[in-house]
C-alpha cells in the first residue's frame, strides 16, 4: 500500500530544514519500494524538502519558509509534487541530498506563473500562482503525487503537518 494514496496523513517536523521527527505508526510501519523498507527508515530525520518535485523546491521551500517567518497560528498550505514512498527508496539514492537553508530564501517569486507550486493560508488572501498539472506524463504521475501540505507551528521546535493526497 502507498500510504501517499490514502487521503491524509500527519507527521512532526522541525522548524530546521522540515526534518521529519515524528511519523504514526500506521505511516511509520508501513513497507514499500523493492527493497521493502520501512516509511520510517526512509523518512525519519530526513527533509521534507528532499521529496519534492526538482521544479517545484524553490518555491515551495520560499513558502514553507514564509510561513516560518510569520509565525502565526494560522496554518499555511503549500500544494507541490512529492515523491510517493514507493519511489522514495531508489531516488533517494540516486539524487544528492541539497544543502537546504533555513536562512537563505531562494530568488523564487510567489508571483511566477510558470510554477506549479501553490502557497495559500490565513494570511495571504490568495495567490497569483495558477496551477496546472495537465502536462505531467502519466509515468510522472506514478512517481510523483500533487498533495497539499498544511502546516501549524505546534511549539517553538515543533511542526504538525498534515498531507492531502489530492488526488490528481
Amino acid at each position: 500500500m502507498d500510504v501517499l494514496a490514502a487521503p491524509c496523513f500527519w507527521a512532526l517536523l522541525t522548524p530546521e530544514q522540515f526534518r521529519f521527527a515524528y511519523l504514526p505508526d500506521s505511516v511509520a510501519q508501513t513497507v514499500v519500494g523493492d527493497d521493502k523498507q520501512s516509511v520510517r527508515t526512509l523518512l525519519q530525520n530526513r527533509s521534507l524538502l528532499d521529496f519534492i518535485h526538482p521544479e517545484e523546491l524553490s518555491i515551495a521551500q520560499a513558502d514553507l519558509e514564509r510561513f516560518l517567518r510569520v509565525r502565526t497560528l494560522a496554518g499555511s498550505i503549500t500544494r507541490c509534487r512529492l515523491l510517493s514512498f514507493d519511489h522514495v527508496s531508489g531516488y533517494q539514492n540516486a539524487r544528492p541530498t541539497p544543502a537546504h537553508s533555513t536562512r537563505a530564501l531562494t530568488s523564487a517569486s510567489s508571483h511566477n506563473r510558470e510554477t506549479k507550486c501553490v502557497h495559500s493560508s490565513v494570511y495571504i488572501a490568495s495567490s497569483s500562482v495558477e496551477t496546472s498539472y495537465a502536462g505531467i506524463k502519466p509515468s510522472e504521475n506514478d512517481q510523483w503525487q500533487i498533495m497539499d501540505i498544511v502546516l501549524y507551528i505546534a511549539t517553538e521546535s515543533i511542526l504538525l503537518a498534515f498531507f492531502h493526497n489530492t488526488g490528481n
